[in-house]
């Protein structure tokens, strides 16, 4: 019954170590579009412009990816959940196979 607490254990970390990443790339995304809040590059020059305008359009791209990333390691972290119960009940269903003891 050790070997079981630990993995059930071990899924729980990975469950959060999933979540703590999601935080993290929240708050990762939401600095990222802070970076350029408006036009350093020249007001009034097409170079400085166009620079931001790509820039601009570069980081809310990059913020998206880390949003989705995010997300992946919301559904990772629930994933890990289902694993973790749904091994614990397959080991609870080997016991009672094994043993010949009837499930409650």
């Amino acid at each position: 019954m050790g070997e079981l607490a630990y993995e059930a254990t071990l899924w729980g970390i990975r469950g959060q170590v999933a979540r703590d990443a999601a935080r993290e790339l929240e708050e990762l995304a939401r600095a990222l579009t802070a970076v350029v809040g408006r036009n350093y590059f020249g007001v009034g020059c097409v170079e400085g412009s166009q620079l931001f305008q790509r820039l601009s359009v570069t980081i809310a791209d990059g913020s998206r990816s880390i949003q989705a990333a995010g997300q992946q390691s919301v559904h990772l972290a629930q994933q890990c959940a289902v694993a973790s119960d749904s091994l614990a009940e397959a080991d609870q269903h080997g016991q009672v196979l094994i043993s010949g003891t009837p499930e409650r």
